[in-house]
Protein backbone atom coordinates (compact mmCIF):
# COMPACT_ATOMS: atom_id res chain seq x y z
CA UNK A 1 0.00 0.00 0.00
CA UNK A 2 1.42 3.37 -0.93
CA UNK A 3 -0.55 5.21 1.77
CA UNK A 4 1.03 4.09 5.05
CA UNK A 5 -0.73 6.75 7.15
CA UNK A 6 -4.12 5.69 5.76
CA UNK A 7 -3.25 2.05 6.41
CA UNK A 8 -2.47 2.92 10.03
CA UNK A 9 -5.72 4.83 10.45
CA UNK A 10 -7.67 1.92 8.95
CA UNK A 11 -5.90 -0.55 11.22
CA UNK A 12 -6.63 1.50 14.36
CA UNK A 13 -10.32 1.57 13.49
CA UNK A 14 -10.46 -2.01 12.15
CA UNK A 15 -11.67 -0.85 8.75
CA UNK A 16 -11.02 -3.13 5.79
CA UNK A 17 -10.82 -2.48 2.06
CA UNK A 18 -14.07 -4.44 1.70
CA UNK A 19 -15.83 -2.07 4.10
CA UNK A 20 -14.62 0.95 2.14
CA UNK A 21 -15.41 -0.58 -1.26
CA UNK A 22 -18.96 -1.42 -0.09
CA UNK A 23 -19.72 2.22 0.69
CA UNK A 24 -21.82 3.77 -2.11
CA UNK A 25 -19.67 6.92 -2.08
CA UNK A 26 -16.65 4.88 -3.20
CA UNK A 27 -18.58 2.46 -5.43
CA UNK A 28 -15.87 0.11 -6.67
CA UNK A 29 -14.81 -3.48 -6.17
CA UNK A 30 -12.34 -4.53 -3.49
CA UNK A 31 -9.94 -5.50 -6.28
CA UNK A 32 -10.13 -2.09 -7.93
CA UNK A 33 -9.76 -0.31 -4.59
CA UNK A 34 -6.74 -2.47 -3.77
CA UNK A 35 -5.16 -1.55 -7.09
CA UNK A 36 -5.81 2.13 -6.39
CA UNK A 37 -4.30 1.82 -2.91
CA UNK A 38 -1.25 0.16 -4.45
CA UNK A 39 -0.73 2.92 -7.01
CA UNK A 40 -1.79 1.06 -10.13
CA UNK A 41 -4.69 3.48 -10.68
CA UNK A 42 -5.20 6.98 -9.27
CA UNK A 43 -7.73 7.81 -6.59
CA UNK A 44 -10.08 10.65 -7.45
CA UNK A 45 -10.51 13.56 -5.06
CA UNK A 46 -14.08 12.41 -4.40
CA UNK A 47 -12.92 8.91 -3.52
CA UNK A 48 -10.21 10.26 -1.22
CA UNK A 49 -12.70 12.53 0.55
CA UNK A 50 -15.18 9.66 0.95
CA UNK A 51 -12.46 7.36 2.30
CA UNK A 52 -11.38 10.02 4.80
CA UNK A 53 -14.99 10.28 5.96
CA UNK A 54 -15.43 6.49 6.17
CA UNK A 55 -12.22 6.10 8.17
CA UNK A 56 -13.27 9.09 10.33
CA UNK A 57 -9.77 10.46 10.38
CA UNK A 58 -9.06 13.92 11.76
CA UNK A 59 -5.95 14.17 9.57
CA UNK A 60 -5.98 16.43 6.50
CA UNK A 61 -6.21 14.67 3.13
CA UNK A 62 -2.60 15.64 2.36
CA UNK A 63 -1.36 13.75 5.41
CA UNK A 64 -3.74 10.82 5.17
CA UNK A 65 -2.85 10.14 1.55
CA UNK A 66 0.85 10.89 1.81
CA UNK A 67 2.65 8.41 -0.42
CA UNK A 68 5.11 6.01 1.11
CA UNK A 69 7.00 3.00 -0.20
Amino acid sequence: MIYPVLKGEMSKRKITLAMIAADPRVDCTVSTLSQKFNGKYPLTFGEAAAIKDIVQSELPLEDLFQEGE
